[in-house]
């Protein structure tokens, strides 16, 4: 993109977004966030000075959240730049960046650095940066407040570090920023002063700048269908592999690139591929001092990410003395869930031990492979990629388990299908009537079948459906509308159709 195409994406950007109801919207809320946090600011150090505990109330209302249902019952403030889907002292000991015992102490280190960015002492901000206690804090969490306080200082997060980047290059300058917290008393002048240029172009403030941060990342928003993130190649193809071949070329890149200690490179991108094969959105970035991917699962409320780190070795050896540091540094910077290094093979003994202290997970290449494997031939849901990629220390699957009640619940179905059409070939008292989901339980049961009652209703109803169309109410039950193999043709053009919405599929038919 050059400073052309630049300028037109802008003004498509003021156009379709800033001057629209819902733009001017988030205008305001630039404007009136400041106004509430400072308010909150004030109470917070008149309760400390007046020596009462402000730990959960600290980090609760200062702190930007998430809109979800949890953070609302929780009371935690709500924020036009959230970066904590969570709990976050829930999150941070999950991750094994905090004790229990710490959050006091982490509040006053929050109100330090914050004082320290509104008075733009930017000595004292360093040294508080650098303090131990800040392990898990990156831009993301601290300059939103930071900016309410003093709104001449911008906020720096994931989505201004990935804009930024794609506008310093249409512009032709070298200009990069990181989220590290030590780093933004320089970072923050640098966007200063790349926002003053970007007036020509039809962005007016730091406010319009955040905004056009926030739509050039959001497909929703109808900004990122250019690629004007920046910021890295994404991983490519859709869920559950985009097909047999892609699959296969997943898998065999995988297995020759995590020897290919010449060009790391090449694993990590075959990472952000292989993660967008399994259902997420993989990034690959890489270069020195930053993530080589990031994997977020969109689930709604229940969105989470993952930092990952390629680690590459030459065949029949395996990794050790992994450096945590950077990583954990990545995961709070791109405010990541989880954190795992991936490999052909790691050590045993400390390599485990020191990886489950810093909360971080080793995936070896192998399970991974065995996971895009599965996730092709039957679909694995993102939550349950959660429960697996969650693991600290080594991580382990069980597939045949963990899909064990899905696989109970697919020859449920199957058993009621058989059911249905053998009671109207003629082997029910009464072939004319239709069959109750107690009914085929009860049938099933009378041969042994072991299929819980739960377990047929659940099949029945999705057989019911009208878009499946397989069975039809008849008097208190249902009958089969056509044979048990026509309703296998059935179902795999509802999967056919489902194809469509991948990644990159047709555009939706209105």
């Amino acid at each position: 993109m050059d400073a052309e195409k630049l300028k037109k994406r802008m003004a498509r950007f003021r156009t379709e977004y800033l001057d629209s109801p819902e733009g001017r919207q988030m205008l305001q809320r630039h404007a009136d966030e400041p106004k509430a946090i400072q308010a909150v600011y004030l109470g917070l150090r008149k309760k400390k000075d007046a020596g009462q505990d402000i730990t959960d109330e600290a980090l609760r209302t200062l702190l930007p959240y998430a809109d979800t249902q949890g953070n609302r019952d929780r009371g935690a403030h709500v924020s036009t730049w959230p970066c904590i889907t969570k709990d976050v002292k829930s999150w941070f000991e999950g991750a094994n960046w905090k004790k229990s015992s710490e959050w006091p102490a982490v509040v006053d280190w929050l109100l330090e650095i914050v004082e320290a960015g509104r008075m733009e002492d930017w000595d004292k901000w360093q040294a508080l940066a650098k303090k131990p206690i800040q392990k898990g804090f990156a831009c993301g969490f601290i300059t939103p407040v930071v900016h309410c306080l003093n709104l001449e200082l911008p906020i720096i997060n994931s989505k201004v570090v990935k804009t930024l980047y794609a506008v310093g290059a249409a512009l032709g300058l070298d200009v990069e920023v990181s989220s590290a917290l030590d780093e933004y008393p320089e970072n923050q002048k640098r966007l200063v002063d790349l926002v003053a240029q970007l007036e020509p172009f039809g962005i007016a403030g730091l406010d319009e700048w955040d905004i056009y941060c926030h739509w050039n990342v959001s497909k929703r928003l109808g900004g990122k269908d250019e690629g004007g993130g920046g910021g890295g190649g994404g991983g490519g193809g859709g869920g559950g592999g985009g097909g047999g071949g892609g699959t296969l070329a997943i898998v065999k890149e995988l297995q020759e690139a995590q020897h290919d200690t010449k060009n790391p490179d090449r694993f990590e991108a075959a990472l952000a591929k292989a993660f967008t094969a399994l259902g997420f959105e993989g990034e690959h970035i890489g270069g020195p001092g930053k993530a080589d991917v990031v994997a977020i699962a969109l689930l709604g409320e229940d969105t989470y990410s993952l930092v990952i780190d390629a680690k590459t070795v030459p065949q029949g050896t395996s990794k050790g003395a992994i450096h945590y540091d950077p990583l954990t540094t990545h995961q709070a910077e791109y405010e990541a869930d989880f954190a795992i290094v991936v490999a052909s093979a790691f050590s045993q003994g400390d390599t485990v031990q020191h990886a489950v202290r810093n909360g971080v997970g080793l995936l070896t290449t192998k399970c991974l492979i065995e996971l895009i494997e599965a996730s092709h031939e039957q679909g694995i849901s993102l939550y349950l990629l959660r429960d697996i990629l969650s693991q600290k220390g080594m991580i382990t699957l069980n597939l045949a388990k963990q899909q064990q009640t899905r696989k109970d619940a697919l020859n449920a179905l199957k058993a009621a299908l058989m059911t249905f059409e053998n009671h109207q070939r003629g082997d029910g008292d009464d072939p004319s009537t239709g069959l109750t989901a107690k009914d085929v339980y009860l049938l099933l049961k009378g041969h042994g079948s072991k299929f819980t009652q739960e377990y047929l209703e659940n099949a029945i109803d999705l057989l019911a459906n009208p878009l499946v169309g397989v069975l039809a109410k008849k008097e208190a039950g249902y009958v089969l509308t056509m044979p048990a193999a026509a309703a296998a043709v059935r179902l795999g053009s509802i999967a056919d159709a489902a194809k469509g919405a991948e990644s990159g599929g047709a555009e939706p038919l209105i």
